[in-house]
């Protein structure tokens, strides 16, 4: 891993401590459905296509 001049990995150096948080406890609920649905639709398509090449 590459580390810049300041000694910080480069993922941490422009991270800023002191403003809020992107993602929310409260909203971390509806981003897990999100994802759980997004990746259910996904698998729905693969099997219809995998069908379509059979």
């Amino acid at each position: 891993m590459a580390i810049n001049d300041g000694g910080i990995p480069p993922i941490l150096a422009q991270k800023h401590y002191t403003q809020p948080s992107a993602l929310a406890p409260e909203s971390l609920p509806r981003e897990a459905r999100t994802q759980k649905c997004t990746l259910q639709l996904t698998a729905v398509a693969a099997d219809r296509l995998r069908c379509r090449l059979l």
